[in-house]
Order: structure tokens, then C-alpha cells, then sequence
């Protein structure tokens, strides 16, 4: 009589399941689309915040949401959400997301599980990153060597290696080049120290400067740097959007209201 109980009820389960996930499918749409129509960044936070927790197993809501966190510099909180749903995780795409959020530790522990599940090249590639922000040159050389010889044409082990060549001042690269190499690879620090010291710096050059300040939570000294190519170049669009995402950032609405208009000015005067 149990085994019959537990046989239609695993009959009617496997009956219901694909209605079941329309009916999620559809709530998760419908909570995405009313995200996306929302005027308050509160609001479109807690609906894909709904649409996350309903589609645990669902990679498109998972998606929304931890972009939502990473645009507004919740980095910690946007790799957890990957961590937290019913996906596999990618280990090696975790520990690239926390090198671009500036937390090599996290990102080193990513890789090692990534490694100790299969080695490949990319996540070769980002143990030498870490071991480059650490300091420990060597190291991080020959896991870029490694990384080399598992996949010859592989972008990550080519500027895994490329930085190696910078740090051991092998390169044949323009200092300049140099710098951006090093701020492709989210090695921040050495990038920002060098691009500091470099004597004339052009518009390009204070916006990299104000994204890393701000990256590092830093937003002082990320307007300071903005404010410096806005010098160069009042209309500078690039800058003046960084400019008001920092005064929004630091609460402060009324000076970043003619920054805004002046803005939509430029942008439809382009358009």
C-alpha cells in the first residue's frame, strides 16, 4: 500500500512538474519585466531580489540580480548570489569576478577550487594574477608558464604572461601600454601607482585613475581624480557620468543635478 502511495505520488509529481515550471518561468518574466520598468533602484533591487529567490535554479534571474549588486559595487554580495543558487558553479568566472571586485584572497581560494576540480588555463591564468598582487613574481610566472602550456591560444594565459614579461622588466611594451596591460589584468595598485607617476596624463588616464579609486571604495579621491580630467575636458562625457555616479554615491543629489542635464545635453547633442 506505501510503495503504491509513493508511486502515484511520484506519477502526479512528474505529471505536474512541467506546469509547475511555466508557472515559475512565468513569475520570474513577470517579475523581471516590472524590475526593469522601475523608476526606484530600491524597488527594481527587491523585485530581482523575488525573481532570484523563485529561480533559484534559474540561471537569467540569477543573472539579473547579481548584475544589479555589481553595477551598484555590492561586489561581495553579487558573487554570493552565484554561490547561493541551485547552479554549478564556475569557480574560474567567480574568481575572475572577485579580481575585478579587488579581492585577490577570495579570488585565490576560486581558483584553487577550480583547480583542484580540473587545472585548465584560465584558471591557471588567475592564480598567477594573485600571486602577482601578492608580490610573489616568481610564483605567479610560472603559473603563467603552466597556464601557457595547457592552451597555447588562450587570451588569459597570453596576458598572464605579458605581465609576467612587465614585472620581471622583460617587456618590450611603451610604459603607457604597460600600465593598461596591468589594469586589463586587475592588477589595481601597480596600475594606479604607475599611471600617478607618469608626468603628463591625458583624459583616458584620470578616468582609469577614478575607476580604481572607486573600486576601492575610495570616492574622495575618485572625484578628485574625475575633477582633474574635467579640467582637461569640461565635456568629457565618460567623465562627467563618473562624476555624478560618485556625488549619487556620496548622497549628494543637488550637485550632481546640473551634471545630469548637461550630461542628457551632450547626449542628445551627439545623437
Amino acid at each position: 500500500m506505501f510503495v503504491a502511495v509513493l508511486l502515484a505520488a511520484g506519477l502526479y509529481l512528474a505529471i505536474c512538474l512541467p506546469e509547475i515550471k511555466n508557472w515559475q518561468s512565468s513569475q520570474i518574466d513577470k517579475l523581471l519585466m516590472r524590475a526593469k520598468q522601475a523608476d526606484q533602484p530600491t524597488t527594481k533591487t527587491a523585485l530581482l531580489e523575488q525573481g532570484a529567490l523563485l529561480g533559484l535554479n534559474d540561471p537569467i534571474a540569477t543573472e539579473a540580480l547579481a548584475n544589479n549588486l555589481w553595477d551598484s559595487g555590492q561586489y561581495i554580495k553579487a558573487i554570493k548570489i552565484y554561490e547561493d543558487s541551485f547552479l554549478p558553479i564556475n569557480n574560474t568566472y567567480l574568481g575572475y569576478l572577485a579580481l575585478r571586485a579587488n579581492q585577490a584572497s577570495l579570488a585565490k581560494d576560486f581558483f584553487l577550487k577550480s583547480n583542484q576540480e580540473l587545472s585548465t588555463s584560465e584558471s591557471l591564468a588567475g592564480l598567477a594574477s594573485t600571486e602577482y598582487i601578492a608580490g610573489e613574481i616568481q610564483k605567479g610566472c610560472s603559473y603563467a608558464e603552466q597556464s601557457k602550456k595547457l592552451n597555447l591560444s588562450s587570451k588569459k594565459s597570453e596576458s598572464a604572461n605579458t605581465i609576467c614579461s612587465i614585472l620581471t622588466n622583460k617587456s618590450n611594451l611603451s610604459e603607457r601600454a604597460q600600465i593598461y596591460k596591468l589594469l586589463n589584468s586587475y592588477l589595481y595598485a601597480l596600475a594606479l601607482s604607475r599611471l600617478e607617476a607618469l608626468d603628463i596624463k591625458g583624459t583616458g588616464d584620470w578616468e582609469a585613475i577614478a575607476k580604481i579609486y572607486a573600486n576601492t571604495g575610495q570616492l574622495a579621491k575618485a572625484l578628485d581624480a574625475a575633477n582633474a580630467g574635467l579640467a582637461q575636458n569640461p565635456t568629457n562625457q565618460e567623465l562627467l557620468a563618473l562624476k555624478v555616479q560618485y556625488l549619487l554615491a556620496e548622497g549628494r543629489r543637488e550637485e550632481a543635478k546640473p551634471l545630469q542635464s548637461q550630461l542628457e545635453a551632450l547626449k542628445f547633442s551627439t545623437f
